[in-house]
């Protein structure tokens, strides 16, 4: 898919927005893929619930690869996205993953998985957008499955009330409003427009489906700009929001700080 620079710009900018500001709480890819964690934490701690939908474990461990991979595909262009705090949440630690310990190459665009694919040559210029642009896109192909499957845990947890506690309905709720702000970030309809065959039809919320929406409306309203946050932290007054270039929002999004380790 040819694409000019700034529609790269655009893009990217979309996606490291909805990485630091995405969901409820405005708390990004690092609350959901903690969450993630947790909730497959208290599923390997409950044997019975195990055994009876062991293809649970499956779709958790394909939702920590796809963060694991949406990180990947953005650090060699952006560094700081190993390393990067929510400026209002940086008080969070994350917990490593307790599921199936699966190696670095199944993560798309770790070093160890460009060198056993050609498209590797992506990671040769680092400084290119549209580069990054393309390795985003190859990660965020997978969003419309994640959704299927996700939506099918809850519909599956919803149907057997007996078997988790309440919590992770709650956390699948973030998961599917975290995929749906990728989805849009990166105009995935107009994607798959030219690669149809990596399209799944994903099911329909099978909660409430109106408050679902609701929620995700009130969410993406919420999301502010880093300046507006900084001004929030101050005390100062918010003013007007200005458009800012991709640059200076990711030196705000990004600033360094001690490397989090995501996966054991």
């Amino acid at each position: 898919m040819k694409i000019d620079s700034q529609t790269a710009e655009r893009v990217l900018n979309n996606v490291l927005e909805v990485c630091l500001y995405s969901g409820t709480r405005a708390r990004g890819i690092f609350n959901v893929m903690d969450d993630n964690r947790a909730f497959m934490q208290i599923l390997l701690e409950r044997p019975d619930t195990r055994s009876r939908f062991i293809w649970m474990e499956d779709v958790l461990t394909d939702n920590d690869r796809f963060f694991e991979s949406l990180l990947a595909a953005l650090r060699p262009t952006f560094p700081a996205a190993s390393a990067w705090r929510n400026p209002v949440y940086d008080h969070c630690i994350f917990r490593g993953w307790p599921g199936r310990n699966y190696g670095e190459e199944e993560i798309i665009w770790s070093e160890a998985w460009a060198k056993r694919n050609t498209t590797g040559k992506l990671l040769a210029n680092r400084k290119s957008l549209k580069d990054c642009y393309s390795r985003v896109v190859e990660v965020c192909l997978f969003t419309d499955r994640l959704l299927d499957t996700n939506r099918q845990v809850l519909e599956t947890l919803l149907a057997n009330p007996d078997a988790l506690s309440p919590g992770p309905e709650s956390w699948l709720e973030e998961f599917d409003l975290f995929f749906m702000d990728v989805r849009q970030a990166v105009d995935l309809d107009e994607i798959y427009k030219e690669r149809p065959n990596m399209r799944t039809i994903y099911r329909p919320w099978p909660g409430k489906e109106q408050e679902h929406m609701n929620r995700l409306l009130a969410a993406r309203r919420a999301q502010l700009t880093v300046e507006d946050r900084k001004c929030i932290l101050s005390g100062r007054q918010v003013e007007t929001p200005k458009r800012h270039s991709l640059a200076a929002r990711v030196f705000g999004l990004f600033h360094s700080g001690d490397t989090v380790c995501h996966h054991k």
